[in-house]
């Protein structure tokens, strides 16, 4: 009853005070595999707000086998088991899941457990979703699976390791599992599930022109007719393009979204119909490449839309005011208040980065106010406790700032009353301030209290964005085809 509701911790007390009294003789007290395997599968159930339950559910394992290798011939372990303790391991996502799993196979076949694909595909999902050094050990086992004469391999065997491998050797193994089907070794074709973790592996990738091979598969999936296409395919490739770096991306996206509409407007399907997934694709797409008026206005109207549907956060409002920032248009900061304003009605809470864009709005603006109305934003950022202000604000304040030396000399003060002086705003100060900023910074002892909480990193980055280099360490490696339409000509 406990692990039917979910109430894991009251189930598993439940079962150790059962066996507690069965280890002393009272043969009433007598438990059972389903118990075991309820009361584990309650464990994976609650996995994700209680990652240590993978603990549990091995010390619980490890009891009925204990009890099971002693005598108690009753508590025979089983494939059920088996699956719902591998379903711990997987959902727990700790480092050493996979190294767990595959030790919970091998003593699977130690008791002679024949294991169905279920537990199988529960496998594979964490070995691919566990780091490249897992490919071979997970290609041995689907090898395994597709020579055995006693399970067949499904959709859910592919897409397990597509979903966690690098676009090149996924399209390399859907090749495969074409062939496979084709062959019977395989109960289902690739589907629309397949294609769009493709299309997502494409996108995430740092692979020269993914976005473009993304774009492909769908092409592919729209010709095929691909059971299952719906908007999600358009929205990863969409989503590809709004993460590339070509100047070009909101023009893909909006031929795309386009293509997503007519789809809609012919079937009248529920999953055609855009979604906020759609709109935030379009919205950060105009943002990164937006120059003139027009875009931004397509993006502006976009986001008028999710702000209504309330569907929109700070991040995507963010990032709609941004396009403002690079439209170029003298009525850029009348639509980027606009925002503003509407956010607010809606409840929508901005944080510093919010705050940092609309002040940057301002800074690139031709309005003849604008060093006080950055300077509001800046005031209006300090008052407010949940918003921080950073070494950017103060690059951006210099941006408005930068041709009155009083108003330069303003924001020096508020820069190193908040220790927020890096190499690069000292440069800026140094150039644009009057004398008594220079002179301050000619010294060699400068004060670290005035740098103390600076935080951003050489070339502008943050320390956050340099992390996030250095994690990826990657090199643009060339797209090798595999097959599908060329994309040249779009």
């Amino acid at each position: 009853l406990y692990a039917k509701n979910n109430m894991a911790d009251m189930a598993e007390r439940t079962l150790a005070r059962m066996e507690e009294q069965y280890r002393r003789g009272n043969k009433a007290a007598l438990p059972r595999t389903i118990h075991y395997t309820s009361v584990l599968d309650a464990l994976a159930r609650v996995m994700k707000s209680n990652p240590a339950s993978d603990l549990k559910a091995d010390r619980i394992l490890k009891s009925m086998l204990n009890l099971y290798d002693t005598g108690s011939r009753h508590l025979r372990p089983d494939a059920v088991l088996f699956t719902t303790a591998l379903n711990c391991y997987a959902k727990s996502k700790q480092k050493d899941s996979a190294d767990r799993s595959l030790a919970l196979l091998d003593l699977a076949r130690k008791y002679n457990v024949e294991l169905d694909i279920v537990a199988y595909n529960v496998v594979l999902r964490t070995l691919s979703t566990s780091g490249e050094k897992y490919y071979d050990q997970a290609m041995e086992i689907l090898q395994g699976i597709e020579e055995s004469q006693d399970i067949c391999a499904d959709s859910y065997t592919y897409n397990a390791l597509v979903s966690g491998m690098d676009p090149e050797k996924a399209e390399s193994l859907i090749q495969h599992w074409e062939w496979q089907y084709k062959r019977g070794n395989a109960a289902e074709p690739p589907d629309s599930y397949t294609y769009c973790a493709l299309i997502k592996a494409w996108g995430r990738s740092n692979i020269i022109d993914a976005e473009l091979k993304a774009l492909d598969i769908l092409d592919f999936m729209e010709e095929s007719r691909v059971v299952g296409l719906s908007k999600i395919a358009y929205n990863e490739t969409m989503t590809a393009f709004a993460r590339s770096s070509r100047q070009d991306a909101s023009a893909y996206i909006e031929r795309i979204y386009d293509r997503l509409l007519r789809a809609y407007e012919l079937t009248r399907r529920k999953d055609f119909k855009p979604d906020r997934f759609t709109y935030f694709s379009v919205i950060k797409a105009y943002s990164k490449t937006c120059n003139s008026h027009h875009q931004a206005l397509k993006s502006h109207e976009v986001m008028l839309k999710l702000i209504d549907s309330r569907h929109a956060d700070a991040n995507i409002c963010t990032n709609a005011i941004s396009a403002w920032v690079h439209s170029g248009s003298d009525e850029a900061i009348e639509y980027a208040e606009e925002l503003v304003s509407e956010m607010d009605k809606a409840g929508i809470r901005m944080d510093g980065i919010s705050y940092n864009t609309l002040m940057n709005v301002y800074a690139q603006s031709k309005f003849p106010d604008k060093r006080a109305r950055a300077f509001e934003v800046f005031n209006r950022m300090e008052r407010l406790r949940h918003v921080n202000v950073t070494s950017v604000t103060f690059s951006i304040l210099m941006v408005a700032c930068q041709d009155n030396e009083d108003m330069v000399a303003r924001v020096f003060q508020a820069c190193i009353r908040h220790g927020m002086l890096d190499n690069r705003l000292k440069d800026i100060f140094i150039e644009h301030g009057p004398s008594s900023v220079r002179d301050q910074l000619a010294s060699d002892e400068i004060p670290t209290e005035w740098s103390v909480n600076a935080n951003r990193g050489p070339g502008g980055m943050s320390r956050k964005q340099i992390r996030n280099i250095q994690k990826r360490g990657s090199t643009g490696r060339d797209v090798h085809s595999f097959g599908w339409a060329s994309s040249e000509g779009r």
